[in-house]
């Protein structure tokens, strides 16, 4: 039976995780966490064989401890399932080592073959990935139309309001009037085409505009 730990703060990806998992008799989930801290405790209490993770959701990720993880367990093979499109970021995880990467926009049995294939000890890559490592030197990571149309005030009350900061409290940070930011909130709405602070927070998250490091939300530089 191979132990899987999942990782992973939506818990509607966990669930699905798991109910893919269901059918399957060689794997077993032993346990789901939501942030990086809890990762290392629970690898240490069941010693499971896959980690299944996606970074850009789980709050206290950064590489330098996953370096950390994997020279501490170096038996344990990571399962990276994530929305990241990032490309530079995406190389730099798998020349780490990873078992497996795909992307969350993978069919259920691109998905299911790659738990076989960790099961069979192999690497398993999904097809955007594999484009990736077959040509590194030619791919770039542009900048999302939707992201490049923000401008530095936009992408600051977006930070803000994943800090879960109120408009009020945004407008003295600032220094503007809660009308001011609740006329930019509505056009950081419809640029970013969502309807509620939660579908913002995901789509700023995957559009690489701000990032989890060391439980703090930021901008990423790039977009700045």
């Amino acid at each position: 039976m191979i132990q899987v730990l999942v990782a992973d703060n939506q818990e509607l990806a966990s669930a699905g995780i798991q109910y893919l998992l269901n059918g399957e008799t060689t794997f077993q989930i032993v346990s789901t966490v939501n942030r990086w801290e809890k990762v290392s405790a629970e690898v240490q209490r069941y010693s499971p064989d896959v980690l299944v993770l996606d970074y850009l959701f789980l709050p206290g990720f950064t590489i330098a401890k996953l370096s950390s993880l994997q020279k501490q367990y170096p038996s344990l093979k990571f399962f990276v399932l994530t929305t990241d499109t990032n490309h530079a970021r995406i190389l730099k995880i798998i020349k780490m080592g990873v078992f497996v990467f795909l992307t969350k926009d993978c069919s259920r049995n691109e998905i299911i073959r790659a738990f076989q294939a960790v099961a069979d000890g192999q690497k398993f890559f999904c097809n955007s990935v594999l484009d990736l490592l077959t040509y590194p030197d030619t791919q770039t990571s542009p900048v999302h139309p939707m992201a490049a149309s923000l401008t530095k005030r936009e992408r600051q009350i977006i930070q803000l309001i994943a800090q879960e900061y109120s408009s009020e409290n945004i407008a003295k940070q600032l220094s503007l009037s809660p009308h001011t930011i609740n006329a930019h909130r509505k056009r950081i709405l419809k640029k970013l085409n969502v309807t509620s602070p939660v579908g913002l927070i995901i789509q700023s998250l995957h559009l690489d505009i701000i990032h989890y490091q060391d439980d703090q939300i930021l901008l990423t530089k790039r977009e700045t």
